[in-house]
């Protein structure tokens, strides 16, 4: 933390806690661009399965392997 505080914290030399907000700020942005890049490679992968299973099985099997596929995936 202190090597990312240390080039803000001169932009904010007579307010410290602006510089604190700045960083609770960036660290949500990062949780949050992580979490949709998360969540856009589950569907992905959701879709690629489902998309491979339908070459080889009919009817609601390749959505069943797919969901399946995902549940397990979200267990981590």
């Amino acid at each position: 933390m202190l090597k990312v505080v240390a080039p803000i914290a001169p932009m904010y030399p007579g307010c410290p806690e602006e510089c604190d907000l700045k960083l609770i700020e960036a660290k949500r942005a990062v949780e949050l661009a992580e979490q949709e890049a998360e969540e856009r490679m589950r569907a992905k992968a959701h879709k690629i399965i489902k998309e491979m299973m339908e070459g080889v099985f009919q009817g609601n099997m390749p959505q069943n392997i797919a969901d399946e596929f995902s549940q397990k995936l979200n267990e981590e």
